[in-house]
């Protein structure tokens, strides 16, 4: 993500730029973005950062999901927590990476 982003001319892409672009490359290769939970899945609990949307998942057009709720992957850890106070715990204890999670079904 962000500076000298593959196959882009433009150095220092916003977060969203990069993500526009990389979902047109994969849709040339029949994979298609997943509907995550919730959009951002890193924070380093820190009133000075935002939230960010840095990990995705991309899968191939013919499979299918389970559906959770609206959405094909599940975001576990931080983002599910109801306060400030629980997200900050989670990060302490475990990432600051909230974990993504999909179930291909028949």
């Amino acid at each position: 993500m962000g500076l000298n982003a593959a196959f882009n001319k433009k150095s220092d892409l916003a977060g969203d730029e990069e993500i526009a672009s990389l979902t047109k490359r994969m849709k040339s290769v029949k994979l298609t973005a997943l509907q995550k939970s919730h959009e951002a899945s890193w924070w380093n609990g820190k009133d000075n950062w935002a939230p960010s949307k840095l990990d995705h998942v991309f899968a191939a057009e013919h499979l299918k999901f389970k559906d959770f709720g609206g959405y094909q992957v599940k975001m576990v850890g931080w983002p599910d927590r109801s306060t400030k106070a629980q997200q900050r715990s989670w990060i302490d204890n475990y990432s600051d990476h909230a974990l993504l999670y999909a179930e291909i079904v028949n």
